[in-house]
């Protein structure tokens, strides 16, 4: 489906030359596009974000990160030339140790060897992130990968806040 969408879009023509270019990030839109849009056959709820950019869907992820960016691999990137963003949140436990780190390297390094694009992190887990719901005064300068940008958690709007808390936080490989 993502082969066909880019090529289709590459086929059109801007009014003053050129063509437009596919690309796949919602910039937080996701989450009112989620409000705006009835239930789903996959068990989003009416009114609940959908997927944020390349993302899985909250809550439905279900074999672990390494299956989500090789799902991700498959995606024609040579033709998402306006960019696109899969955004992943881990727990910092994975960087706990060296050898961890290492794999989390060698993580990265399959990532790109695979053809991928673009992953934007987040580490930091919910507990984290619901505090800082609670306390944001203690929080000021704690900024999150959205969606294609970053933000300070506490300039989000609370829609968005909870969305980035619902995200599967992997806590493993």
């Amino acid at each position: 489906m993502a082969d066909q969408f880019c090529d289709e879009v590459l086929k059109q023509k801007l009014a003053r030359g050129g063509c437009f270019r596919p690309g796949f990030f919602s910039y937080g839109m996701h989450v009112f596009d989620g409000i705006m849009l009835g239930a789903t056959p996959d068990g989003r709820r009416a009114g609940e974000p959908v997927s944020n950019s390349l993302s899985p869907s909250n809550g439905s992820e279900r074999r672990g990160l390494i299956a989500v960016l090789n799902s991700n691999a498959r995606l024609p990137h040579e033709k998402i030339s306006n960019g696109s963003s899969l955004n992943i949140r881990l727990s910092p436990s994975i960087f706990s140790t060296s050898e961890s780190r290492e794999k989390f390297i060698g993580l990265l390094k399959g990532f790109i060897m695979n053809g991928n694009m673009h992953m934007q992190l987040n580490v930091i887990d919910g507990d984290t992130l619901r505090d800082v719901q609670q306390r944001p005064q203690m929080y000021t300068d704690m900024v999150v990968r959205v969606s294609g940008y970053c933000a300070y958690f506490t300039d989000l709007g609370r829609p968005l806040q909870d969305d980035i808390i619902r995200r599967t936080q992997f806590d493993n490989y």
